[in-house]
């Protein structure tokens, strides 16, 4: 991104930002930005009478996705830092989402090459089973956390559900950044 130049005459080089080193910073910021938005939104509840408990996990989904389609856009530690802030700030035990995430992420990516080459739907059902595992550990955990006391099944299952019946609209917007992070070839050239 950038370039250090000598100046011929004075001896000092001075930095020069490229116009695609620029581009390219600014196609990460919208992928993350992305990414943000989905954190805030599932800190949110959704505006369903009672419907407190039900939370669908769009980060998951953008964990999912990018670990399978650009590894290296949300790597191991900033799962954990996300997750860790989600359990933070939604006020469920320190650790529990970030590990879930971390997990989620590695077991997508072993699988990686299986999956780039699966077709849409594949990856929706394999999704379905990503997040009702994740679901699972979570209540699991959640309830060796509060002292072996464990929620009731039926939010955990309608979570799960609403995940997926949301995982297609949320993936559209991840397609979309995914084709703008990686354009064709350039209609234009940069001086």
């Amino acid at each position: 991104m950038a370039r250090r130049r000598k100046n011929r005459h004075s001896g000092i080089s001075e930095i020069s930002l490229s116009w695609r080193g620029l581009e390219t910073v600014l196609r990460l910021i919208i992928a993350y930005a992305l990414l943000l938005f989905l954190f805030l939104l599932n800190l949110t509840a959704l505006p369903i009478p009672y419907a407190g408990l039900i939370k669908p996990h769009l980060v998951l989904m953008a964990v999912y996705y990018w670990s399978i389609f650009r590894p290296t856009l949300v790597p191991t530690w900033l799962c954990f830092v996300v997750g860790l802030l989600l359990d933070i700030l939604s006020g469920m035990p320190t650790g529990l989402q970030a590990f879930i995430l971390v997990l989620a992420q590695s077991l997508v990516r072993d699988q990686r090459k299986f999956l780039m080459a699966q077709p849409y739907i594949s990856l929706w059902a394999i999704f379905g089973a990503v997040a009702a595992m994740a679901a699972g550990v979570q209540w699991l955990l959640f309830g060796l956390a509060n002292e072996m006391q464990w929620p009731s099944l039926v939010p955990v299952g309608a979570s799960v559900l609403v995940t997926l019946g949301l995982f297609p609209l949320v993936t559209m917007a991840l397609i979309a950044t995914h084709k703008f992070l990686s354009p064709g070839p350039r209609s234009r050239t940069y001086p």
